[in-house]
């Protein structure tokens, strides 16, 4: 991380934010559990990250009833 930040800064003037994404596909069988989610939110503090940005939609954006397990 720390040489990403260093690269970024050497090519931006501007004050950035660095913050991780937290990705839990909540319906499927591939969520995270929240002691993962915990452990990643954990590490983004240690790495020096002031805050984070959540994923809640697939790549593709698609409906949530196309989900494995998911049921409306």
């Amino acid at each position: 991380l720390d040489q990403t930040i260093a690269s970024i800064a050497s090519q931006i003037v501007e004050r950035i934010d660095y913050c991780p994404e937290i990705e839990n596909t909540r319906f499927t069988r591939w969520a995270k559990s929240a002691a993962a989610t915990g452990f990643q939110l954990t590490l983004g503090q240690l790495a020096g990250c002031s805050g984070i940005t959540l994923s809640l939609y697939d790549l593709e954006g698609s409906s949530l009833d196309e989900e494995p397990l998911y049921e409306s």
